[in-house]
């Protein structure tokens, strides 16, 4: 899991809504993350690594590109992935680029569905570039963040 980066597609949105759901952080004003401790399930990649897997949805704003990757201390630990199945269980940067609205003039947020791959209940920092800015989520995947 070290070092694997891959692209999002902008036909992998799966809704576009007006706002994140209540339990969503929003970061950089630009990605909705969720930030409650969530349910973890056994993933099926064979990868030590992405032995566990948490589903949970992405929210991008449109025509708002973003970089987001796993700390670097986490890699081997930690894997991410939404809107592609390239790479699954094994991606530590995602790349999703600037993709236009669907057809509700009221969705402010495009939907991805996808999640975060654990070797164990941690806390995953989650390093957000968008445009010029670059935020640390702090996302509890299994287990609180402290």
């Amino acid at each position: 899991m070290t070092g694997v980066t891959v692209d999002a597609e902008c036909r992998a949105v799966i809704d576009d809504l007006a706002a994140p759901p209540e339990n969503y952080r929003i970061f950089a004003d630009v990605v909705a993350l969720n930030v409650d401790v969530t349910e973890m399930q056994l993933s099926a990649q064979p990868n030590a690594g992405a032995r566990y897997f948490v589903k949970t949805g992405l929210f991008i704003r449109p025509k708002k590109a973003i970089t987001m990757s796993v700390a670097p201390d986490m890699t081997g630990t930690v894997a991410i992935g939404w809107g592609t199945t390239r790479a699954e269980g094994s991606a530590t940067t995602l790349m999703i680029p600037a993709c236009p609205g669907r057809t509700r003039a009221a969705a402010n947020w495009l939907v991805y569905a996808g999640g975060y791959y654990v070797a164990q209940p941690t806390c995953v920092p989650l390093v957000i570039r968008a445009g010029d800015l670059t935020v640390t989520a702090r996302i509890p995947v299994g287990a609180a963040c402290t």
